[in-house]
């Protein structure tokens, strides 16, 4: 490139490094000042299209800012905290986060356990070149300077610990929902009446997970009358809906129907109705005792993205009022049927259920997973035991992982052709105040550890149910033990990754059944119970000359 005349250019170098002095003195008083970190702009243009030189190789340099009177235009940008409010006024749920924060990882972790309608806003502050000053911004806008800093409607609700609080406590979903931020579910149906309540002997209805056993709802109905009255009729209604709604051709299709239905005259009763004349109460509060018994084989409650299962009992009053003509008073309320779990136990079978024996091999150990209990409940913990003895060398256990998959199956035409299923899953981690210790070296011996892991209780999991006509939901336990082992191809000590999977059938119950307590159903009986002296007797007079079997203490896992 041929060198062009200082005085034929516009600005020399020092004009410029001038220039740009001028113009970060008079943006000093606007936020986003000139900085090192601010690109500047060059027009570039030959001599020829200027002054008309044929020589294209000269050029001009022109600061895009710096006009041929050397003065300035002064435009006020954004600042960078206008910038952020924008962001968290034009989203109503976001996060502010780091790629690398464990923490940050953790509330975007419990966000995604929640169905958003939209997608989690999440704004990585370590990629942007001005992270400090996102940082300053937040702790100007909202008082925190650490990272996550989650925002709701406008407002902080802390970082990934307060995030967590909620979550546990069942706030998180709460708010989330009253702010619509959840996708759509069921809705539920209420009613207020000053004449009329009604009052349960049970608020839970529980019901057997024997389909053929008839629930009955018992309670009564209280009538408030300010002055007296008279009572021509009054009678309960209880009715079940079962509504599902699925996916086709990318289209969400629903479907509504009753599934239950029943009816009871509390007064004038079957035997009243020819004899009885109407009915006078004084003012007060008068009490109508009944007791209702449902349909065999009814469904528990349960409401979840594709089933919906929703009973109600509506009371109705026709009364009359002194000189009044005849009147109706109507109530409705929400009953629950939560199912008791039965009398089967997690069987703990490997996939392929083949194996017998809680001992199970693999190529690398011989492991012994077991769960203390049968069923959970929604928001419980789940006591798990992990036992291993190596046959490998250096065999070392990485990491552990437990997930839930729960199933939904709806059948529309009660026909196993027609099914649609769909399925979600989701991680459980160990509980608040529980962990499981790894161990740090390679396992020479028996190990075995324990820990409590959390089952949520929230609308991104529901409880399982019996199998239906027309649904059933049902879930998965999978347990995944990462090991690391010596890799036999390779001469220079370096190790490989091993999966050992294990999965079983687990009933999770609803949250309702809690309140229950610590009953003998949510127990398994013990793996070291004796068959009884009865029962050898029993199968010897049989042929079946047999012992009971083995205690634990004889099955422990050899080397």
């Amino acid at each position: 490139m041929s060198t062009a005349n200082k005085s034929s250019l516009p600005f020399t170098v020092q004009d410029d490094i001038e220039a740009k002095e001028k113009y970060a003195a008079q943006q000093r008083s606007i936020t986003r000042s000139c900085s090192s970190r601010r690109i500047r702009l060059w027009l570039y243009t030959g001599i020829s299209s200027i002054t008309g030189n044929s020589d294209a190789d000269s050029v001009h340099i022109l600061p895009i800012y710096a006009d041929k009177q050397d003065e300035f235009i002064n435009i006020k940008t954004p600042s960078l905290k206008d910038e952020i409010l924008g962001r968290i006024r034009d989203n109503q749920l976001i996060v502010f986060s780091k790629t690398y924060c464990p923490f940050s990882k953790k509330a975007k972790r419990i966000l995604s356990l929640y169905n958003l309608k939209e997608p989690l806003e999440v704004v990585e502050v370590d990629l942007r070149d001005d992270d400090y000053q996102v940082k300053m911004a937040l702790n100007a806008i909202s008082g925190r300077a650490t990272f996550p800093n989650i925002f709701l409607n406008g407002q902080t609700i802390g970082g990934a610990d307060d995030l967590e609080e909620l979550h546990e406590t069942g706030q998180l979903a709460s708010l989330l929902r009253e702010n619509q931020l959840l996708l759509m579910m069921w809705g539920r149906r209420s009613s207020v009446s000053k004449l009329l309540s009604i009052q349960l002997l049970e608020p839970i209805v529980f019901i057997d997970s024997n389909l053929e056993t008839s629930p009955v709802i018992r309670g009564t109905v209280n009538v408030n009358f300010q002055k007296s009255c008279i009572i021509e009729k009054l009678e309960l209604d209880f009715n079940g809906i079962l509504r599902t709604r699925w996916t086709q051709a990318e289209k969400t299709k629903e479907n509504q129907q009753n599934i239950a239905s029943s009816h009871l005259q509390l007064y004038p009763t079957a035997e009243q109705v020819a004899s009885s004349p109407p009915l006078l109460l004084n003012s007060g509060s008068t009490r109508f005792s009944f007791e209702m018994p449902l349909p065999a084989r009814i469904p528990e409650t349960i409401s979840c993205p594709q089933v919906n299962v929703e009973y109600t009992m509506r009371a109705s009053l026709h009364y009359k009022k002194e000189g009044a003509s005849q009147m109706l008073e109507e109530i409705k309320k929400q009953i629950i049927l939560a199912r008791l779990p039965d009398t089967g136990m997690i069987a703990g079978e490997n996939c392929p259920a083949t194996i017998e024996s809680h001992k199970h091999f693999s190529n690398w150990c011989q492991y012994r997973i077991t769960i203390d209990t049968k069923s959970a409940v929604l928001g419980s913990k789940l006591p798990l035991r992990i036992e291993i003895a190596p046959t490998a060398k250096e065999l070392r256990l990485k990491q552990v992982f437990l997930q839930l998959v729960e199933r939904r199956n709806v059948n529309l035409n009660q026909d196993s052709n027609s099914d649609r299923t769909s399925q979600s899953v989701h991680f459980l981690y160990p509980a608040k105040g529980s962990s499981l210790f790894l161990p740090n070296r390679p396992i020479t011996e028996n190990w075995q550890g324990s820990c409590l892991y959390q089952i949520p209780n929230d609308n991104t999991i529901s409880h399982s149910t019996q199998k239906y006509s027309t649904f059933y939901v049902s879930h998965l336990l999978l347990v995944s033990l990462l090991i690391s082992i010596p890799d036999s191809t390779n001469t220079n000590g370096r190790h490989t990754i091993r999966t050992i999977s294990f999965q079983t059938q687990i009933d999770l119950l609803d949250s309702h059944v809690a309140q229950l307590g610590d009953c003998e159903f949510t127990k398994l009986p013990s793996y070291d119970c004796p068959i009884s002296f009865e029962e050898i007797e029993a199968l010897k007079r049989h042929g079946l000359d047999m012992e009971g079997p083995p205690a634990y203490e004889e099955t422990v896992l050899a080397v």
